[in-house]
């Protein structure tokens, strides 16, 4: 098998097939290095021949190693051991099983949500030092909060993690935090994420905010000028019609120019949904669209 230097793997189902293809657009447009020495490691939750057939398209237009991992063909009792929820499936735990379902000889990998957009090259991240350690990422932005809940040292948010699969085996890290999670489902705020922080909580370094800028509408964009991985936090996301935050921006940019290039926002179902839309609409100047839309809701 031939051995990369920079794996990075990420884990869906159908519903968010759209989402990885921008993620992954951003990603290998940004790659800096050797397109050969990179592999992306897709871990699809019954992922169909269409989106299977997509993903295989980028293989031909970049040189990077494509390779696909069904998890129901992973451990079937620690899937069945799994706490879910109809917002947190199988794939939302899958980062949790990533060293086992992975080859073996991977030194590193770079897991990486499907909400996330690459803005630049992500090669120096590998450079980071994990011979001591499992998992590095960055301070979550509910940190203060969960710090407390938790009386942990720190939180970080577990959409973009460099791991360390070796160490993570040897600690059974898979097996804790599932354990950890049925014995703790009624403090659990963030599932997954709380799991991997309280469990891994002495074994995780902690990464500059470029790594992980959380976005999310209504809090100004980052600071920094140097920001690397944008991820959109929260359950208002960039493909929703009455989306705000600018960065989301970023999202369409990619996704345009992906195997999934013509996909329309998602309209507004509910009355609140309608009423952001109309706000942004009329914020860009678009009054006829922004009263067309509150003429549509406003009997609802």
């Amino acid at each position: 098998m031939t051995a990369y230097k920079f794996n990075v793997a990420f884990c869906f189902d159908n519903n968010y097939q759209q989402h990885f293809g921008a993620a992954l657009t951003s990603l290998l447009l940004n790659f800096a290095g050797n397109g050969e020495d990179l592999c992306i490691h897709v871990v699809g939750d019954g992922l169909e021949d269409a989106c299977l057939e997509k993903i295989a398209l980028f293989s031909k237009r970049f040189r990077a190693e494509i390779r696909f991992y069904a998890i129901e063909d992973f451990d079937q009792q620690l899937l069945a051991e799994l706490p879910l929820n109809s917002f947190f499936t199988r794939a939302t735990y899958a980062s949790i099983l990533l060293p086992h379902i992975l080859p073996p000889d991977l030194e590193s990998v770079l897991y990486l949500d499907s909400d996330t957009i690459i803005v630049s090259d992500i090669s120096a991240l590998f450079e980071v030092d994990l011979s001591h350690k499992s998992l590095a990422g960055v301070s979550d932005a509910s940190c203060a909060e969960m710090k407390t809940h938790w009386s942990i040292p720190d939180y970080i948010n577990s959409g973009v993690m460099l791991i360390n699969p070796v160490r993570w085996r040897e600690q059974d890290y898979s097996k804790k935090c599932i354990d950890f999670s049925h014995q703790n489902k009624e403090k659990l705020k963030f599932l997954d994420q709380c799991a991997i922080n309280v469990v891994l909580q002495n074994d995780i370094v902690l990464l500059p905010e470029r790594w992980n800028v959380m976005v999310k509408p209504g809090v100004s964009t980052y600071s920094g000028l140097d920001g690397a991985i944008l991820h959109f936090i929260t359950r208002s996301k960039p493909w929703q019609s009455w989306y705000e935050h600018p960065l989301g921006e970023n999202y369409w940019k990619y996704l345009n120019v992906s195997p999934w290039a013509g996909a329309e926002p998602t309209a507004a179902q509910t009355v609140a949904q309608a009423a952001r839309l109309a706000r942004l609409l009329t914020r860009q100047g678009k009054l006829n669209e922004a009263i067309a839309v509150y003429e549509r809701f406003k009997y609802t």
